[in-house]
């Protein structure tokens, strides 16, 4: 239930830092059906139903690298494992998906009440709801709260919708015979109320890839510490493009 303006300007953030370090390299974000520039639209009732509608109304240059949020995580992991010919590389950010974790550790037990209480009432109430599972209480500002239910009232997602995104997400099982076989990079905040970084721990460990901790941050990283978060990517992306480009020379 969220869209590209919830990353509130950290693609910006992270284009200037590629910019600078001379990286060829064009971040952009994505909107599934139902939710902001589409909403629309009706949801698909599967997360490789969301893949297919992104790649039909998306021109992608290639090859990509998929960064992927919570429920973005899930769609990053199926993009690269139905089209790996597209992926160059892809990045989990507070991510959670069978078998990597219970399902009280994927979305922690206290928090179902709150996230169905989330699906069908007013845009405040739904904003104050979500900011409160997934942001540090010093960032629960009365700005954001009237900041972020403008949005939901410009571009409100439908109830329905809103069912369907957390009916795929609760679905969705990461492919028993998945491994990345690209640079991979998972990112877990240990202040998440919302997800357990257990399943992020878990599934570094089943592909083999590196995890990185921010020691106190909450769910919604990218606004709760945008600079940190900012260098772990750009360390992970500067050494993936020198060889993409050491490759083209090659070949």
């Amino acid at each position: 239930m969220r869209d590209g303006r919830h990353w509130e300007g950290f693609d910006t953030l992270l284009q200037d830092a590629i910019n600078e370090n001379g990286l060829d390299v064009r971040v952009q974000t994505l909107d599934i059906p139902g939710n902001g520039v589409r909403n629309t639209e009706t949801t698909p009732a599967t997360i490789a139903g969301m893949i297919s509608s992104l790649r039909e109304r998306w021109e992608m240059r290639r090859p990509l690298v998929l960064v992927g949020l919570s429920m973005g995580g899930m769609l990053a992991t199926q993009w690269t494992y139905d089209h790996p010919e597209e992926v160059a590389g892809l990045a989990l950010i507070n991510a959670s998906m069978r078998p990597y974790g219970a399902p009280w550790n994927r979305l922690r037990l206290r928090v179902w009440p709150k996230v169905v209480q989330g699906v069908g009432v007013t845009a405040a109430r739904r904003e104050k709801l979500i900011m409160q599972l997934t942001l540090s209480p010093l960032l629960r500002t009365r700005d954001r709260l009237r900041l972020w239910t403008g949005w939901s009232r410009g571009r409100p997602v439908r109830t329905v919708n809103g069912l369907r995104q957390l009916t795929a997400a609760a679905r969705f099982s990461c492919p028993f015979d998945f491994a990345p076989h690209r640079p991979c990079l998972i990112v877990c905040s240990l202040g998440d109320k919302l997800v357990d970084p257990k399943c992020s721990i878990a599934m570094a460990q089943a592909w083999q890839t590196r995890c990185v901790t921010h020691p106190t941050a909450g769910h919604d990283l990218p606004v709760e510490d945008p600079h940190w978060l900012r260098q772990q990517l750009l360390n992970w992306l500067t050494p993936l493009c020198a060889q993409a480009e050491a490759t083209q020379l090659l070949t």
